[in-house]
């Protein structure tokens, strides 16, 4: 038996290889560019989406609250509340800043620290952690009309969180032209209940 052999001429080798080639080259085409070129208009999108995702980002990012005027005036504000609340310890302190303001408008001043309990049963009602706690006093004042309301209205300005909670005031004519008053304040101070 005689096997057949092929016989190739140098053009058939030629086109022969031509067709390897452009089948090799369909192949290298089908297997490894399209993927590569998917991925990278993959990775372009994706790119592209965050970059409008960041240009979206930077038109909000002005009127965030941290960097609102309003914003800042109020945490400003608050910071300068936190700044002005005393402790237990301070309690002295700002009893003597009272006293002194007090002598500032002339008027005579007795200041003493009512029983903590409407302090502790408000704390009570609104929890047993509670921050911010009022410590009632009672300052007894005597002086004009003018330099009580001086006061008064100088209360606001101490480096202590004050409020008033009630005020009398009484007149009598041996005492005239003074007033004698009784003001009850709530010195805010942090600490437990």
């Amino acid at each position: 038996m005689n096997p057949m052999r092929l016989s190739l001429t140098p053009w058939h080798r030629l086109l022969l290889g031509l067709v390897a080639a452009a089948a090799l080259l369909v192949l290298l085409v089908r297997w490894v560019y399209l993927p590569v070129v998917g991925r990278l208009r993959d990775r372009a999108a994706a790119i592209h989406e965050l970059r409008v995702k960041l240009a979206d980002a930077q038109g909000v990012l002005p009127r965030l609250p941290a960097q609102d005027a309003a914003f800042q005036e109020t945490r400003a504000r608050f910071d300068a509340f936190q700044a002005r609340l005393g402790t237990d310890e301070a309690l002295a302190s700002i009893l003597d800043t009272l006293r002194r303001e007090a002598e500032r408008w002339h008027l005579e001043f007795r200041a003493s620290q009512l029983p903590t309990e409407d302090a502790a049963e408000r704390a009570m009602r609104l929890g047993p952690a509670l921050a911010l706690r009022p410590v009632p006093v009672a300052l007894n004042l005597a002086g004009r009309y003018r330099s009580l309301g001086e006061f008064l209205g100088s209360l606001e300005r101490l480096p202590a969180v004050v409020a008033i909670e009630t005020l009398s005031v009484s007149h009598k004519p041996d005492l005239h032209p003074r007033l004698e008053a009784t003001v009850r304040l709530a010195v805010y101070l942090l600490g437990r209940s």
